[in-house]
């Protein structure tokens, strides 16, 4: 009855917050706590206590779908960093809970025409470009993302997707290399990128840079069993060098 006799939003957004919280925290009424924050926000859209509570309550009763559609409406009047933020938690929902790809895809492409550069979209797009088999496009959001990533962990694994795409799918053995030794630049143990490395030097007859690869390999493996096949791609590089003291040692 007070918010219909209120002529300023601001104060009816003032006591429908109040009447929600009597709702919620006295009466246990998280049902008419959640009209009457809808109602607010109606009022105010970008007001940012009405959208945590909002989506405190929608959390509580596991309404997935409502939290989904909450993140949506609020990424439309925030900055362009943390509406990127609130579709990429839209994204997580869509392909957990909701179970709605297709939707949280054309979200990130929503999101990449907004924000060309976002490179969160970007690794997420193309992670799920690589689950769908479309190979070449994972690439290039990979390459963009690689552009403008700051982030040295997160641009170690986007450097680690674009060698698996252009050695085992694209056939681009030189980007492939390339993008692992960018990997080793950031992580200069990386498993995966040394590995990579050794067997592609071997392959193209790059005799020197595939001994010192697999040299670290070895040092790193402590177990007998798993770097034995190191040390025999070792020996079979030093033979093919023309040092067989070495390859026998």
């Amino acid at each position: 009855r007070q918010v219909t006799a209120l002529r300023t939003p601001a104060a009816q957004v003032a006591v429908l917050q109040a009447a929600a919280t009597i709702a919620a925290d006295r009466l246990g009424d998280r049902q008419r706590a959640r009209v009457l924050l809808e109602r607010a926000l109606d009022l105010d859209p970008l007001h940012p206590e009405l959208f945590q509570q909002l989506r405190a309550l929608y959390e509580a009763a596991q309404d997935r779908a409502a939290v989904a559609a909450l993140l949506a409406r609020r990424a439309t009047g925030v900055s362009l960093e943390e509406s990127g933020k609130l579709r990429l938690e839209r994204v997580a929902l869509l392909l957990g809970p909701l179970g709605d790809r297709a939707a949280a895809k054309r979200e990130l492409a929503l999101l990449l025409e907004r924000d060309p550069n976002d490179v969160g979209a970007l690794a997420r797009l193309a992670v799920m470009q690589v689950e769908d088999g479309e190979f070449a496009a994972a690439a290039e959001l990979s390459i963009r993302q690689a552009r403008f990533e700051r982030d040295p962990a997160a641009l170690g694994e986007c450097f680690l997707r674009i060698g698996r795409l252009y050695l085992r799918h694209l056939d681009d053995h030189r980007v492939a290399l390339g993008a692992f030794e960018r990997v080793l630049r950031i992580d200069p143990s990386n498993r995966e990128a040394l590995e990579a490395l050794a067997e592609r030097y071997a392959a193209d007859n790059e005799t020197r840079k595939a001994l010192a690869v697999t040299e670290r390999l070895i040092e790193q493996e402590s177990d007998p069993a798993r770097r034995m096949p190191f040390l025999l791609r070792q020996a079979t590089l030093w033979e093919r060098g023309g040092d067989a003291r070495r390859a026998g040692v």
